[in-house]
């Protein structure tokens, strides 16, 4: 038995829970990129640039001529930052704004601050583009037992509850939201004109502001 194996059997067993010792390694890891970001060249060199198209909380979606922001390092990342802290970027300093499955990540404590930031961040007719999970078209599948729905949209799950756990509560969800409650919180973070997009997929969302 490797080493791995015989320590992810002893975390399994042992009297703490698996999800409380993730919770503390994603907190220690962004305590370390907060210190790190502070004082890093590349924070004092963004102060000073415009017109940028952020993708922010990239992950492995890494695009081409954007400025690529993430809290976990991989190739293409740009600039390492914890997303619920403030970017060091000018007001008015992006004209366009990508998120992708990032939002729902991050505590509802930090919410309203990350949306505030982005709306800080944006030039006068600039666009927030954002990608996440809907819950409208889950709820209404399982309240009328579609279970076509949950076996297009979830197929590895094997009950429609399992499918609703799958997207809303793992991967470390924090909020579950529809369009009504995403865009409450788009227009007290300051936003006006805000636009629902059909769903690219069954459980994918697309909200312009």
């Amino acid at each position: 038995m490797s080493l791995a194996t015989r320590l992810k059997s002893f975390v399994l067993q042992g009297p703490v829970s698996l999800h409380a010792l993730q919770e503390a390694r994603i907190e220690i890891h962004l305590a370390t990129v907060r210190m790190r970001s502070r004082w890093s060249r590349k924070a004092k060199e963004l102060k000073h640039k415009r017109g940028i198209k952020l993708n922010f909380g990239c992950g492995e979606h890494i695009l081409a001529g954007f400025l690529n922001v993430d809290g976990w390092y991989r190739p293409g990342v740009d600039y390492l930052h914890d997303l619920r802290q403030p970017l060091p970027l000018a007001d008015g300093s992006c004209k366009f704004v990508f998120t992708e499955h990032v939002l729902e990540h991050i505590e509802l404590q930090f919410r309203a601050r990350v949306l505030r930031e982005l709306y800080r961040l944006l030039e006068p007719g600039g666009v927030l583009r954002i990608v996440g999970p809907n819950c409208a078209p889950f709820a209404r599948a399982y309240a009328n037992h579609d279970t076509a729905f949950f076996a297009r949209a979830v197929p590895e799950a094997s009950t429609a509850a399992a499918a609703l756990n799958e997207i809303f509560i793992n991967h470390f969800h924090r909020f579950v939201d529809d369009f009504e409650s995403f865009a409450a919180s788009l227009r007290e973070a300051g936003f006006a004109s805000i636009i629902e997009f059909q769903p690219l997929r069954q459980h994918l969302a697309r909200t312009e502001c």
